[in-house]
């Protein structure tokens, strides 16, 4: 590990929940504190970032060419193109003082995204 290298300085205030997607050639990735979606092409070295309204925990990439996010309301469908997210539920729309922190996809392609408590100060995620 002599020859590291920084490919992007990204200065996020939390970034977070990388997925590589392997035909694309693509990682993407979320700056939680600061609401933001970003996907880094390693070829070209470009970061694209979009702003989401809320903070967002995770993003992976659906079928239809957008994402699918974990986000501080819940989980939602984006589309980069238009910008616009699109409801899909919130499975704590009772609990104000949680936001979802992190998710993947397992292997049949299922979301799993977990919670925790805004202010960090009592066990209060799932």
């Amino acid at each position: 590990m002599d020859n590291l290298e920084l490919v992007l300085d990204a200065r996020a205030t939390l970034g977070e929940g990388p997925s590589w997607d392997a035909g694309k050639g693509l990682l993407y990735w979320v700056d939680i504190m600061e609401s933001q979606i970003h996907i880094f092409d390693p070829g070209s070295g470009t970061d694209l970032k979009y702003e989401i309204g809320q903070y967002v925990g995770a993003v992976v990439p659906d079928r239809n060419n957008g994402f699918v996010i974990a986000a501080r309301d819940g989980f939602f469908r984006f589309d980069p193109a238009s910008g616009l997210l699109h409801p899909i539920g919130d499975p704590e729309a009772g609990i104000a003082a949680n936001r979802f922190n992190d998710g993947k996809c397992d292997a049949k392609g299922r979301f799993w995204a977990g919670t925790m408590e805004l202010t960090e100060r009592s066990p209060g995620g799932a």
